[in-house]
């Protein structure tokens, strides 16, 4: 079971990975999503998926990937929403973890 939540956390976080590998979108820019924002957060969400695939779980703030954002002004918007499916992803995985 672990490993299927595990499996599903990586998958949200490859198809973030892909949404953040795009160019941003006026829709995202709207969001408040900036190009250095958008590079610290694929290179966060990169590091994330190296931890997994190492058998290694999220670290500190990796858990709480929402509080993350709203502090970088974003709660909103189509990133937002792949951001808030791989927290999801997480919790399922990582049940005892989650709101550290």
């Amino acid at each position: 079971m672990k490993e299927h939540a595990l499996s599903r956390a990586i998958e949200a976080i490859d198809v973030f990975v892909s949404a953040l590998s795009e160019p941003l979108r006026a829709e995202d820019r709207a969001a408040d999503w900036t190009s250095g924002g958008q590079k610290a957060w694929l290179s966060y969400m990169n590091d994330l998926r190296a931890r997994l695939l190492r058998g290694v779980g999220p670290g500190g703030a990796q858990y709480n990937l929402m509080r993350g954002l709203n502090f970088d002004g974003i709660g909103t918007g189509r990133l937002a929403d792949h951001a808030r499916r791989v927290q999801r992803r997480l919790a399922e995985a990582f049940p005892d973890r989650i709101g550290e």
